[in-house]
């Protein structure tokens, strides 16, 4: 029955997937059913640098040029359930506004439904809701991932499909990740983010998609996820880059 289940889920994201994608403008992170250990900490830091885009603003701010960092804490509750805490800044580098400002805080509860066999995928639910600075953004924002990883020694696949709900609207999308093992220490990979944003007649024009290589390297308790994604419509940002660093206690 499990089988049953677990294959039924993969071919309807698969499907879900051609045509939703990542409601996330400021991450570009793929998160696995498999978090976190069970009385284990996890500390991360993301930082995202926008190099190019066509898009002028992020909330108040330019957005070309802009770094985002974000410090997260996550600690496994069982071998199934952990929770996670955020907290958002950004960093202006052109424009003549080279702030470090604070933009939110972020909490993350995320369950494991199913774990893998052989090729099925493991499933887990990342239900999210995030606190804004209102100086910057003026509400609050639910958001619900389904996340699926299947797995060999050789290789992965990971989809993420995504609904975002704050006052204004509800957004879907999906990040999804095709990666390879390099030794044992080595994963490369190659990576897609995308948003639909609201499903209006007015606003189907608003569809942002980018694709990108990404590489992970691990050392010891220590991972560093590195990145770049490039815009395939004027929609998205041009050129993005990602660094992402793990730490396990």
């Amino acid at each position: 029955m499990t089988r049953v289940v677990g294959h039924l889920l993969f071919t309807g994201l698969l499907a879900l997937s051609v045509g939703l994608s990542d409601a996330r403008a400021d991450h570009l992170y793929l998160h696995s059913p498999y978090d976190v250990e069970q009385g284990k900490l996890e500390a991360t830091y993301f930082l995202d640098a926008i190099l190019n885009t066509p898009i002028a603003t992020f909330g108040p701010l330019p957005r070309e040029g802009l770094l985002l960092h974000t410090a997260s804490l996550s600690y496994g509750l069982t071998d199934r359930w952990s929770i996670e805490g955020f907290m958002d800044f950004v960093e202006p580098t052109r424009g003549g506004k080279n702030q470090f400002t604070y933009v939110d805080s972020k909490f993350h509860t995320l369950y494991r439904v199913l774990d893998r066999e052989g090729y099925l995928p493991a499933v887990g639910l990342l239900v999210g809701y995030t606190v804004p600075r209102r100086q910057f953004t003026h509400s609050d924002r639910l958001e619900v991932q389904l996340l699926t990883e299947s797995r060999t020694e050789r290789w992965m696949i990971r989809l993420n499909p995504t609904v975002i709900a704050d006052a204004q609207n509800t957004k879907f999308g999906y990040e999804a990740g095709l990666y390879g093992f390099w030794r044992q220490t080595v994963r490369l990979g190659l990576e897609s983010f995308s948003n639909i944003g609201p499903l209006r007649p007015s606003q189907q024009g608003l569809v942002q998609h980018s694709v990108g290589p990404a590489v992970q390297f691990e050392w010891g308790r220590i991972s560093w996820d590195l990145g770049i994604q490039f815009g395939l419509n004027n929609f998205s940002d041009d050129v993005a880059i990602k660094s992402i660093i793990d730490f396990h206690f």
